[in-house]
């Protein structure tokens, strides 16, 4: 059970190239498909929470579509931090997050053929949720570094399998 997170590089590859058609699939239904999908997910969403009267109903009523943005710009940034684990160095690391701000302006980019139209606002969401998601994996993965190196009594260069 000693293997890296890092030695399934190519799946992760493969996840992330199935996320970006996923985010970029949702992004050229047209908008009365796109409102009904987020109609059905909304109403179970704010059943589970207790319904439209509550605080946290009334929250997701309002920003389903932002909450959906965020989350799975949050999943590509998980899936990205994955891929690269093990393989950081200062410019993949920027090109990390040239890589979720071109999948987050391609992604209202093509909302624009759909009548959907494009805003800003929305890559801010989506690169915010990418990076929140990079940065959180990467910390969790480097305590779990810093323990298990703790534990076997090393140096965190002796001894680096996350």
């Amino acid at each position: 059970m000693g293997t890296r997170i890092s030695e399934y590089r190519f799946v992760w590859l493969l996840v992330m190239a199935a996320t970006v058609a996923f985010i970029w699939q949702q992004s050229t239904l047209a908008p009365a498909e796109s409102a009904a999908t987020s109609d059905a997910v909304g109403e179970v969403v704010i059943r589970i929470v207790g319904g439209k009267e509550t605080a946290a109903g009334s929250f997701f009523d309002r920003f389903l579509r932002k909450i959906a943005h965020f989350t799975e710009f949050a999943v590509l940034g998980l899936e990205s931090e994955a891929y690269l684990w093990r393989h950081r160095t200062p410019l993949l690391t920027l090109l990390q997050f040239a890589f979720g701000l071109l999948i987050a302006g391609a992604d209202e980019f093509l909302q624009l053929f759909t009548d959907r139209g494009a805003a800003f606002t929305d890559v801010l969401i989506d690169l915010s949720g990418f990076a929140l998601a990079v940065l959180s994996l990467h910390i969790l993965l480097r305590l779990i570094t810093l323990i298990r190196n703790h534990r076997k009594g090393g140096t965190p260069a002796a001894n680096s399998d996350a």
